[in-house]
């Protein structure tokens, strides 16, 4: 399994309240279209825990997390017709960093660690 990681930082020029909700209404329902997904989430930033508690980290609004069978699934999608639209549509309202990442540990009992 390969997970495709984004951090993302709204333009400059939109509030947050505009990047969560482009995000959410037009964005995210393309990025399930990508073919060979098996996996989505999206979080997104609580602001005020952040700014309280890490005032000097860099601000962010959300990260995505998209899920494939494997690196070339990934590649498939993200090349695909599809894929270049997401990229595109991208640009209207985020500034983005991916990465790819395999997801190796599942602690699910904090007692033992």
């Amino acid at each position: 399994m390969i997970k495709v990681l984004a951090v993302l930082k709204r333009k400059d020029d939109i509030t947050r309240e505009q990047f969560i909700s482009y995000w959410r209404e037009t964005h995210i329902p393309m990025v399930k279209t990508l073919p060979g997904l098996r996996k989505f989430v999206c979080n997104v930033v609580v602001d005020d825990f952040v700014q309280s508690n890490y005032p000097a980290v860099d601000r962010y609004d959300g990260c995505s997390e998209l899920y494939f069978d494997d690196l070339a699934s990934a590649d498939a999608a993200f090349n695909s017709a599809q894929g270049k639209l997401n990229g595109e549509d991208a640009l209207n309202f985020i500034g983005q960093r991916l990465f790819l990442a395999t997801e190796t540990v599942d602690i699910t009992d904090l007692q033992g660690v």
